[in-house]
């Protein structure tokens, strides 16, 4: 990534970096004594033969500067037309999908339980978060333009998705028995739904306070009565026994490890289209 920042910085200040190269060849070319004898040899020419000479030293030196300067120009816009290709066809659809993930997304279902990296059109987007633009990439010919730098960063970054999806996993059955070990030890009875872990899980994850018995009116066995107060007690209990809950952490830590290294892979790809924007499209 630090490379990339480093040829950023080059493409904003070019002409700065250009004269600053000029002036250093000429300081290095004023310490030889190269001028003077030079000078010594010419002293020895006729006219006729210093014009022969200066004429045979133009042409070679305009043809010279010709060629190079067309071969120069040719590269560059070679070189432009890949980077600007490269910019539209991996950096803007990979930032585009990751910044709506970011914004969107992980804002309306923070702990999604579902990550899918294929593309599925009968996957409600509400339900399952899907990654699909890196692994598109990866099957055709793109994939080999990528930067090393950006490889790197992905590969991380999966693997950090896949370490979260792993925690998150089995989030049902440790929520359940929280609740119910709660309602049996507070109240004498327990939850008859088999999935109220997945349920609850938001609000547990999120340090909602939201009142547990909302979502267990009519499913508990045996069926209770219980005043404001006491919901409010029990449910505070509950809640803080999941705080506690050693892979309820582990879940958390994971998730914004997951977020922590996405938000270096925009800023990487940030700093990949800025630099295609000032520097070839600007």
């Amino acid at each position: 990534m630090c490379i990339e920042k480093i040829k950023l910085i080059f493409a904003k200040h070019s002409i700065i970096v250009a004269l600053l190269i000029i002036l250093l060849v000429l300081f290095v070319v004023g310490r030889l004594n190269l001028v003077v004898d030079v000078f010594r040899v010419l002293e020895d020419f006729s006219e006729t033969e210093f014009a022969v000479c200066g004429t045979l030293l133009g042409a070679f030196v305009g043809g010279a500067f010709t060629l190079v300067g067309t071969n120069f120009v040719n590269k560059g816009q070679l070189k432009a037309q890949t980077h600007i290709k490269r910019k539209n066809l991996i950096y803007k659809p990979l930032y585009d999908e990751l910044i709506v993930i970011q914004n969107d997304f992980l804002l309306q279902n923070p702990y999604p339980k579902y990550i899918e990296f294929n593309k599925n059109k009968n996957t409600h987007s509400r339900v399952s978060l899907q990654y699909t633009v890196w692994e598109r990439i990866k099957l055709d010919t793109r994939y080999l333009e990528v930067p090393e730098s950006l490889k790197k960063e992905m590969k991380i970054l999966y693997k950090l998705i896949e370490d979260y999806l792993v925690s998150i996993n089995d989030v049902n059955i440790i929520i359940t028995e929280i609740l119910n070990t709660t309602l049996r030890n507070e109240l004498s009875t327990e939850c008859t739904i088999k999935n109220i872990g997945q349920v609850l899980s938001s609000q547990v994850l999120t340090n909602s306070n939201w009142d547990l018995f909302r979502d267990l009116d009519g499913c508990l066995n045996p069926s209770i009565s219980i005043d404001e107060d006491e919901r409010k007690r029990v449910s505070s209990i509950f809640y803080e026994k999941c705080k506690q809950n050693e892979k309820i952490q582990t879940i958390k830590k994971a998730r914004t490890k997951w977020l922590e290294e996405q938000g270096r892979v925009l800023e990487l790809l940030t700093t990949l289209i800025t630099f295609v924007n000032i520097k070839y499209e600007g």
